[in-house]
C-alpha cells in the first residue's frame, strides 16, 4: 500500500511541473466554462505570435500587472547548454478586452545559474531564484533576482544573494512569499554528496531595491532527511497584513522504508526574525501518512493544510482528505471536497474572499489531472458546491489581483517538443 500511495504522488509532482500526457500528440485542457466569472480566452496563439515560439509549460507564467486593469504574461528564454538566460519577453494583457496592451518588451538578460529558474508571481512584479558560484573553487550561492512588471527593454532584474554557504552545499527552494513591498524566500539547504537535507531557511528581500530584510539568513530548523524528504510548505498569516510566516515540514524516521515521518509547524516573526516552538500536527502510521499541501493565507484565517492519505484493512485502494490546521490549532478541520472516480492525491491551494477562502484542489489520474474549487468561510465550513474547473492534462496557474479576482491560465503544448501551442486565460471568480 505505502509503495502505490509513493507512486501516486510521484504522478502527481509531475502534473504540478506540467506535463503529463502519454498518448495525445497535442497535450490539451478541457475546461468547464460555467464554473468561470468569464469564460476563458486565447491571449498567446504561437501559430502567430512568433516572439512565443519557444513558450513551454516550464518557461510560459502568467501573472497580475501592475493594476488590475492588466494581467503580464511572462517567458524566460534560458539557455540549458550553458546554463543561463537569453531575454525575458513580457506582455501585457488587458482583463476587459483580453488582448495585447501596446507591444511586447524582450529583455535581455545574462543570468546565470546551475539550475533553471522557476518564476514566482507577485502583485506587479515577479521573483526567480537562482543557483551560482562566485568563480572557481566557491560555493555555490542561492540569489533572487526581480523584476517589475512596468519594466521596459532597458531594464535589468535585481539580483540578491541570500546565502553564504559552504562548498558542498546545495539548495531547494521551497516559496517566494510575497508580501506587499518584499519577498520571504525559504529554502531547504542540503549536502550534494550526502543527498541529505539539512535544514530549512529564510530570508526577505524588499523588491524596490534588493536588500535584506535580516542581516543573517534565518534557521528555521535543522534537519536530517533523505532529499526532499520534508515536503516543506509555507506562507503568510494574513493575506493583507501579515505578521508572521507560518511553515511546516515532515521530520523522516529514519528507520522507516516509506519516508515515514512526522509532520511539524513553525512560525516566524517578521518583525524580529524570531522562530516559534515547532509543534506536532500528525504523525504518520501503518494506515495513514499526511503530506503537506500548501499554507492557507486569507483575512480571517490561516494555517498548514496537510493531504491525508489511509488505508482499511479490507481495502487497497485509498481515501483521501484534505486537513486544514486553522489558526494555530492541532485539531483540523476537514476541507470537504469529493474526489472525482478513479482520481486521486489532492493537493490545495487557498485564496482570500471577503466570506472566507476558496480552496482549488488539483486531483491526478493516470493522464491526466482535474481541477475543482470550491468555497469555505473563514471556519472551513463549506459555502457553496464544489465546481469542476477542468480537466487538463497539464498544468493550471492560478493568481489573484488588487482586487481580489481570482484568476486562471492554462496552455496546450506538444508532448513531443513540450512547446505551447496556445494559451488561455480567464477570470474564475470575479
Amino acid at each position: 500500500n505505502l509503495f502505490n500511495m509513493k507512486s501516486k504522488f510521484a504522478i502527481l509532482a509531475l502534473l504540478i511541473l506540467g506535463c503529463v500526457a502519454v498518448n495525445a500528440k497535442i497535450a490539451t485542457t478541457t475546461v468547464t466554462t460555467a464554473s468561470f466569472a468569464s469564460a476563458p480566452q486565447v491571449v498567446i496563439d504561437t501559430s502567430e505570435d512568433t516572439k512565443w515560439a519557444k513558450a513551454r509549460g516550464d518557461n510560459l507564467f502568467f501573472a497580475p500587472g501592475a493594476d488590475s486593469s492588466i494581467i503580464t504574461a511572462w517567458m524566460m528564454n534560458w539557455n540549458f547548454s550553458q546554463n543561463t538566460s537569453i531575454s525575458i519577453l513580457k506582455r501585457d494583457i488587458d482583463t476587459v478586452t483580453m488582448k495585447a496592451k501596446g507591444d511586447d518588451v524582450t529583455i535581455k538578460t545574462d543570468i546565470v545559474s546551475k539550475i533553471a529558474p522557476f518564476v514566482k508571481p507577485g502583485m506587479g512584479n515577479i521573483c526567480f531564484p537562482t543557483v551560482r558560484d562566485d568563480g572557481k573553487n566557491t560555493a555555490d550561492q542561492l540569489h533572487l533576482n526581480m523584476m517589475l512588471a512596468n519594466a521596459t527593454e532597458n531594464d535589468v532584474p535585481l539580483d540578491a544573494k541570500i546565502t553564504e554557504a559552504k562548498i558542498g552545499m546545495g539548495f531547494m527552494v521551497v516559496d517566494a512569499l510575497w508580501q506587499k513591498d518584499t519577498w520571504y524566500v525559504i529554502w531547504s539547504e542540503f549536502n550534494q554528496t550526502a543527498q541529505t537535507e539539512l535544514g530549512l531557511w529564510l530570508q526577505g528581500v524588499k523588491a524596490k531595491d534588493g536588500s535584506l530584510v535580516w542581516d543573517k539568513s534565518i534557521k528555521i530548523v535543522e534537519l536530517s532527511n533523505p532529499m526532499g524528504g520534508s515536503q516543506a510548505i509555507a506562507g503568510l498569516n494574513s493575506d493583507t497584513d501579515a505578521t508572521e510566516i507560518i511553515v511546516a515540514w515532515k521530520e523522516i524516521n529514519p528507520e522507516s522504508q516509506y519516508q515515514e515521518g512526522t509532520t511539524k509547524q513553525t512560525t516566524i516573526t517578521i518583525a524580529d526574525g524570531k522562530v516559534a516552538d515547532a509543534v506536532t500536527l500528525r504523525t504518520d502510521t501503518d494506515s495513514a501518512l499526511y503530506y503537506p499541501s500548501s499554507v492557507l493565507t486569507s483575512s480571517g484565517s490561516s494555517g498548514p493544510i496537510l493531504t491525508r492519505e489511509s488505508y482499511s484493512d479490507n481495502s487497497e485502494t485509498p481515501t483521501y482528505m484534505i486537513a486544514a490546521f486553522l489558526n494555530g490549532k492541532t485539531d483540523p478541520k476537514i476541507l470537504e471536497f469529493t474526489a472525482p472516480d478513479n482520481y486521486f492525491a489532492p493537493m490545495v491551494r487557498t485564496f482570500d474572499l471577503a466570506t472566507g477562502f476558496v480552496g482549488i484542489a488539483q486531483y491526478s489520474g493516470e493522464q491526466d489531472g482535474i481541477f475543482v474549487y470550491r468555497t469555505f468561510d473563514t471556519t472551513g465550513a463549506p459555502l457553496q458546491a464544489q465546481k469542476k474547473i477542468s480537466t487538463s492534462m497539464s498544468n493550471m496557474q492560478f493568481w489573484q489581483d488588487k482586487v481580489g479576482s481570482v484568476w486562471a491560465a492554462y496552455s496546450d503544448f506538444d508532448d513531443k517538443t513540450g512547446l505551447v501551442t496556445k494559451s488561455w486565460v480567464g477570470k474564475l471568480i470575479a
